[in-house]
């Protein structure tokens, strides 16, 4: 079967996996995530969105459809939020020319930082096409040559990051393009194996070689990903440890999937999973500062912290169905015509 066939159709498995990732990522944020925590968190929660949005992707649109939807879903609400963050700082007093250039940099910084991923993921699309696109027809179905040109992105990807870790520090290129081959290399994956995903099928002895891998690797090294921090811990350990995770949640996901009401909860949350993204930050961290200042003798650090992530994801949801149900605000937060999936 062609393992790069156009995948159009909801999927169960697919919505709960991107249930459970931005709920990792609210959590990953969250002051319960202790070390440890955050870095088996982030040790995969950025690859899983990169392989879930390459399943859904479309080479064979063209280059201007592409730019055309991808700004309407993705640059379109990054520009809206961090617009009304500027005016907002504009009139705080704000220094206007570094407030513009933070903006136009779109690396989260002097806004709200999980914000970086719009951009980068817009760039991931255009660099994926021209990718998929530039390689011989003849060529696109022989699972070698595209594994080889994967492990070349790996590669490329792990050496642009050490490169920007010593000579760019945390900020990186504009709009994340030094992550651009190594995200790649997670999206393409995706891409390539998206027949196999959506008609996902646990089988035992994979199953038995990630939760492994994903044990032994977590208790003998102490390596993670941030990506928007630009590190990339050891490239064998790290990359091992992403795949054998995402591996452990597509399994979780068709599990829970079996089950109607945590299919449904999931799916609900992962199709909200943009604006948990764009809003779960400033929510979950004014309220657990909120709650700290006002609450602080009545309960336990861990009790605000759980309530400050609720309110990270259920205020954002809240915000979505809000745009949903007005003409005026889903015209410049939704994507108004949807040709493939984020």
């Amino acid at each position: 079967m062609d393992g790069n066939r156009l995948v159009t159709s909801r999927n169960k498995t697919i919505d709960v996996a991107k249930g459970l990732g931005i709920i990792l990522v609210v959590f990953g944020h969250n002051a319960l995530a202790n070390v440890e925590i955050h870095s088996l968190i982030f040790s995969f929660h950025i690859p899983l969105f990169l392989l879930l949005s390459g399943i859904f992707f479309n080479p064979q649109q063209s280059f201007t459809q592409l730019i055309l939807a991808k700004s309407d879903g993705l640059l379109k609400p990054y520009f809206l939020v961090v617009g009304v963050l500027g005016l907002i700082k504009i009139i705080a007093s704000a220094k206007l020319p570094l407030l513009i250039f933070s903006i136009l940099y779109g690396n989260g910084s002097n806004t709200w930082p999980p914000l970086w991923f719009l951009p980068y993921l817009f760039f991931l699309f255009l660099f994926a096409w021209f990718f998929i696109n530039l390689i011989p027809s003849r060529y696109t179905n022989s699972s070698w040559l595209i594994s080889l040109l994967i492990l070349v992105l790996f590669i490329l990807g792990y050496t642009s990051l050490k490169f920007s870790e010593h000579q760019l520090g945390t900020y990186g290129l504009p709009w994340s393009l030094d992550l651009v081959f190594i995200g790649s290399a997670y999206f393409l994956i995706g891409h390539k194996m998206s027949i196999y995903l959506t008609n996902f099928k646990q089988s035992f002895i994979w199953f038995f070689v990630a939760t492994a891998t994903f044990c032994l690797t977590h208790y003998f090294f102490d390596e993670t990903i941030d990506l928007n921090l630009r590190w990339y811990g050891d490239f064998l350990i790290c990359t091992v440890q992403a795949l054998s995770s995402i591996y452990l949640i597509f399994v979780l996901s068709k599990f829970l999937s079996l089950s109607n009401i945590c299919n449904k909860v999931l799916a609900y949350i992962g199709n909200g999973s943009l604006f948990i993204l764009i809003f779960h930050w400033p929510f979950q961290q004014k309220s657990f500062a909120f709650f700290n200042a006002h609450w602080a003798e009545k309960t336990s650090l861990e009790i605000n912290s759980l309530l400050s992530f609720t309110i990270g994801i259920i205020f954002p949801l809240l915000i979505w169905e809000v745009v949903k149900r007005n003409y005026h605000l889903s015209n410049l937060m939704l994507q108004r015509k949807l040709t493939a999936r984020v």
